[in-house]
């Protein structure tokens, strides 16, 4: 019969998380899910990517950070129509935010990732130029990005396209 060996590490660490609330153990297991998609992403399993994403995103929803990895995930796979519908979610989140979400990279990785979606964006909006909605995000986006002389543009040739819009 083998002997089990404890490891005090974690044996200090199990001790802690009993003291823990059941909203700081959730944002833990957040975070842990996070951490395992980015690996799981930088192993190119995009799949399991989505589906740990999907599990950190039942407890948290609004995490940018993982939405942003869920997407990335999506656009790898070719799942256009579920990286669209995450990148509105995600410029409806940021926009209504006070403050940029500060957890799960998002506030070193947001304009690289904004940046990012804007020729995804674009090419939604020519394949069906009458959704305001493809046009509404990529203004986000651009607003986001601080370019407001781009997100006027867009505005201009928006309202020449669909005036009553």
């Amino acid at each position: 019969m083998k002997k089990i060996v404890k490891d005090p590490k974690l044996e200090k660490l199990y001790k802690k998380m009993g003291k823990m609330s059941a909203e700081e153990l959730s944002c833990l297991i957040t975070e842990d899910l996070y951490i395992k998609a980015k690996f799981l992403f930088e192993a190119k399993n995009y799949e399991e990517v989505i589906r740990v994403a999907n599990e950190a995103l039942k407890k948290d929803p609004e995490a940018l950070g993982v939405l942003a990895i869920k997407f990335r995930a999506s656009k790898k796979l070719k799942k256009v129509q579920l990286a669209k519908r995450i990148l509105i979610v995600m410029t409806k989140i940021d926009r209504d935010r006070t403050s940029i979400d500060p957890r799960f990279d998002w506030p070193t990785t947001r304009t690289s990732f904004y940046e990012e979606a804007l020729p995804f964006i674009d090419s939604i909006i020519k394949k069906n130029i009458k959704d305001p909605v493809p046009i509404e995000t990529k203004g986000r986006i651009l607003a986001f990005l601080k370019r407001y002389d781009d997100t006027i543009a867009l505005i201009e040739w928006a309202y020449t396209i669909e005036p009553r819009n």
